[in-house]
């Protein structure tokens, strides 16, 4: 529910100087990169993802607002107003419209939702209160249309929270910009069985929407490099059973078809590849992923973008566990393609109208990587993105369940990477050594089980 792909993601610049500004579309074209020039000594994180509330109080500080005044050449006339951010895919202003209505019903209905998915026990009136709302159609719209507006802003309280060296960034990156449903639709051609003539027109004609879709981020990279971006959250992703319901729905291919999957698989492997190689180009920053929530194994059933780990070191992939330190039921995994995991089950955080809503996902795991990031980073600005991955995998808290499952072994310890990184600044600047500080941290923050809580329990009783 919370891993998701936005089609046009149209994400809030967050780091605006105040002032209003009139501009014609050619002038806004060639001066648009000064909508995000604030720099000082915090860390400058973006965030991809959906719609955040500039008024929420767990953000307000880390905003700076800006009004502006476009000419809209469909209205023939200046938009105007205040704003957090530009849709780069209309070349309109993001304008943020969050209603003050009250979310109680919503709100509840969620935060039971979690409690089921987590196995926990519900009272018959609960059940009989999520039964009711699932099948109303009505209700269940507003549910969708909460959680669109509610992501981004719990997304980015996570990384804000005890956070001051942070400064938030709102990134914008549409992963099909040419090739939406409608135009998929319009290159169908008949098919009864998959025959070797339309798989070979099919893997061609996927190819192509996986070189569309990596353009995208070759826009984002010139960005991240202009206004000096550390770090990048990516609370987002695709994974095989999205695509693979979205060429059924053009196709009607039968689901079940094994050269149907490969076709999918190839299409999920072939875009992290020309993702990968944009990225690699932002050597500078340091991107974090969320993994997914299809309880599946990466290493097997790759996901986009979390995927490109395997291609480049500048980016980590992140699981989620529950507050037992078990791998959360939803949650993907992958021994060399999921680096890390973090808490992300019932994690409380922001909301649109400024309230605080609780949401479970890889989703809220990554941005807790992200605020560890941002803290090493601000710390010491010159480490490189390989060397803060390194300190965050090599100081994590090491369970035996999660050996086979993530490339670390553990979770993040945010408190170790910090102990770690200050081993380093004292090392004597001919033995300076990373691996030596972080193993050197266990010693100063020494990790007391191996074992879930849950049994240790046990083991005590």
């Amino acid at each position: 529910m919370n891993f998701m792909m936005y089609q046009f993601t149209t994400i809030l610049l967050m780091n605006i100087i105040g002032s209003t500004s009139f501009m014609t579309p050619d002038q806004f074209k060639k001066n648009r990169n000064s909508l995000a020039v604030l720099n000082d000594s915090r860390v400058n994180v973006g965030v991809l993802d959906g719609p955040l509330d500039p008024k929420h109080p767990e953000l307000k500080d880390k905003l700076i607002e800006k009004n502006i005044c476009v000419y809209d050449p469909e209205e023939g006339k200046l938009d105007c107003g205040e704003t957090h951010g530009w849709d780069f895919v209309h070349q309109k202003l993001h304008k943020n419209h969050f209603s003050d209505d009250s979310y109680n019903e919503i709100i509840q209905f969620m935060n039971l939702s979690s409690k089921f998915e987590n196995n926990k026990q519900l009272k018959d009136e609960e059940i009989d209160f999520l039964k009711k709302r699932s099948q109303n159609k009505e209700f269940m719209s507003m549910v969708k249309n909460f959680i669109s507006n509610s992501h981004g802003t719990h997304v980015a309280g996570i990384i804000a929270e005890d956070n001051d060296h942070v400064k938030l960034i709102g990134l914008d990156i549409v992963p099909f910009s040419k090739y939406d449903d409608s135009d998929i639709s319009l290159i169908r051609f008949p098919v009864n069985n998959i025959s070797t003539k339309n798989i070979f027109m099919l893997r061609s004609i996927i190819n192509d929407l996986a070189k569309e879709s990596s353009k995208t981020y070759q826009n984002l990279v010139t960005y991240l490099k202009f206004h000096k971006i550390d770090i990048v959250n990516g609370s987002y992703g695709q994974e095989v059973a999205q695509f693979m319901w979205r060429i059924f729905l053009a196709y009607g291919f039968n689901p079940d078809s094994k050269a149907f999957h490969e076709l999918c698989k190839f299409y999920i492997k072939r875009s992290n590849q020309l993702i990968s190689n944009e990225l690699a180009k932002s050597k500078k920053t340091l991107f974090v992923f969320a993994a997914g929530n299809s309880a599946n194994d990466n290493d097997k059933v790759p996901t986009i973008p979390a995927g490109i780990n395997q291609y480049i070191d500048n980016v980590i992939s992140v699981a989620a566990v529950d507050k037992h330190q078990s791998l959360a039921s939803f949650s993907n995994y992958g021994l060399n393609t999921v680096d890390i995991a973090a808490e992300g089950v019932d994690i409380t955080s922001g909301g649109p109208s400024g309230i605080k809503i609780k949401m479970s996902g890889t989703s809220q795991a990554a941005p807790s990587v992200t605020r560890a990031a941002s803290k090493l980073k601000s710390q010491s600005v010159d480490l490189l993105p390989a060397e803060i991955k390194l300190i965050l995998m090599s100081t994590v808290d090491k369970y035996d369940e999660l050996q086979d499952k993530i490339k670390s072994g553990g979770i993040l310890n945010e408190k170790r990477a910090l102990v770690a990184l200050e081993i380093y600044h004292q090392q004597s600047s001919s033995e300076k050594n990373l691996e030596k500080a972080c193993a050197q941290s266990y010693e100063k923050f020494p990790q007391k089980f191996s074992v879930p809580s849950w049994v240790q329990k046990i083991v005590a009783s």
